[in-house]
């Protein structure tokens, strides 16, 4: 069914009953997209919200049209050098100075890849046409969530993150933080990046269905601190984080690239926020020097952000805000063969296999890669995870920036 602007989110109360809701809802000329038994929530179009929110099975309600979920900046494609020596396993690995910020190849050397652990990307799918991400990628698992698009990345950004944490090391481009972990690519954002809160929540629930020890969720959706219909919306991904976390899946998230504290600044920045969710900022250098610093677009607040990973560094101007000083302190990391051409600050990424991207996306990557690494050498539940990833973090004390400091996957793996 196409979408509309119409679109409602509906939170049932547990057991109401759905088929007299659904019959409720043609009567009254509405349209049932979608419904979720295991979450209690449906997908509502063209139907008055008012009578909606007065139905007796109805907990919450609010409206859920499809909207852009990334805030990134952008890469240059054009700037990706000639491939290092034969002899170098991985020719691209010079440039991505995040896996050293995060001790990843120290991980490898003790053994820990994160082999028999799977992560969810939830967002523009992944390219399966990649040679960096194809030898990881588990097609048969994955799936579309988005209406008329099946799982070709059109958009780049979720090849882009699911390079971070599991490019393979076989000779070709980059390597991923978890380089022999599994992907699972659940695709909820189109070509646009654009999605519904509905379609990424059936995401989250068929993830920790489908097994996945990790779902990344390097989106967000900001919305007014305090309204209601924030309210609403959190009710909803709560019900979906829990469930997941339930099922043993840990729910990692970047907290934004509004360059605003949370909840203080009016905004709050969702599923970051939220309780059973990993969230981290972003770090980076400038100008090739202090990579460990936070990055000026990054959003922050306590309890929010949890830890922080490199995200890409960039400069600030008064005038006109965040500025690239120089490409390489951007993450480098897989792009879709398969995107199509479009403009992000005023450069066109187009197919690539490769690129440079800045923002919290890429944090949230950096930690659930480490995330894979800890899962793999401990097999602990998520909450276990998160609390060795916060310990195992190189900080001086909880700040509410960088939380408990930049994770580390030597750390997660031999603590």
């Amino acid at each position: 069914m196409a979408l509309t602007a119409s679109q409602l989110l509906v939170v049932l109360k547990p057991g109401a009953g759905f088929a007299s809701f659904a019959a409720r809802v043609h009567a009254m000329g509405g349209q049932v997209r979608g419904f979720d038994s295991k979450l209690d929530i449906a997908s509502i179009a063209d139907a008055a919200l008012s009578a909606v929110t007065g139905d007796p099975a109805v907990e919450q309600v609010t409206r859920d049209p499809m909207r852009p979920r990334l805030h990134i900046l952008g890469g240059c494609v054009e700037d990706v050098p000639a491939p290092a020596p034969e002899g170098d396993l991985q020719p691209f690995q010079s440039l991505q100075w995040g896996l050293n910020v995060v001790q990843a190849p120290q991980a490898w050397a003790a053994g820990d890849q994160g082999q028999g652990v799977t992560v969810a990307v939830l967002d523009t799918g992944v390219d399966a046409n990649n040679p960096n991400l194809a030898p990881n990628l588990d097609l048969a698992d994955s799936r579309s969530f988005v209406p008329g698009e099946d799982l070709t990345d059109l958009n780049g950004h979720g090849s882009h993150v699911a390079g971070i944490i599991a490019a393979a090391r076989n000779g070709t481009g980059v390597a991923g933080v978890a380089p022999l972990a599994r992907i699972m690519s659940v695709k909820v954002l189109d070509k646009d990046a654009y999605g519904d809160d509905f379609d990424i929540l059936e995401g989250i629930r068929y993830a920790a269905d489908h097994h996945a020890n990790v779902i990344n969720l390097s989106l967000e959706d900001r919305l007014q601190w305090g309204a209601g219909a924030t309210g609403d919306a959190a009710m909803a991904y709560e019900r979906a984080i829990r469930y997941a976390t339930m099922n043993g899946s840990l729910v990692v998230a970047g907290v934004g690239n509004d360059a605003e504290e949370d909840r203080t600044s009016g905004w709050v920045h969702i599923p970051a926020d939220l309780p059973l969710v990993l969230g981290a900022s972003a770090v980076g250098p400038v100008g090739q020097k202090n990579f460990d610093a936070f990055a000026v677009y990054s959003n922050w607040g306590s309890p929010m952000v949890q830890v922080a990973a490199p995200g890409g560094g960039v400069g600030w101007n008064a005038q006109t805000g965040p500025v690239i000083v120089d490409p390489r302190d951007l993450v480098f990391s897989t792009w879709s063969t398969r995107a199509i051409p479009h403009v992000i600050d005023g450069i066109t990424l187009g197919p690539a296999p490769w690129s440079y991207m800045a923002g919290t996306s890429m944090a949230s990557a950096f930690t659930s890669g480490v995330a894979a690494i800890a899962i793999a050498a401990h097999a602990d539940p998520p909450m276990a995870i998160a609390e060795r990833i916060r310990r195992a973090a190189i900080g001086s004390g909880y700040n509410p920036y960088t939380g408990s400091g930049v994770v580390n996957a030597l750390g997660v793996a031999t603590n």
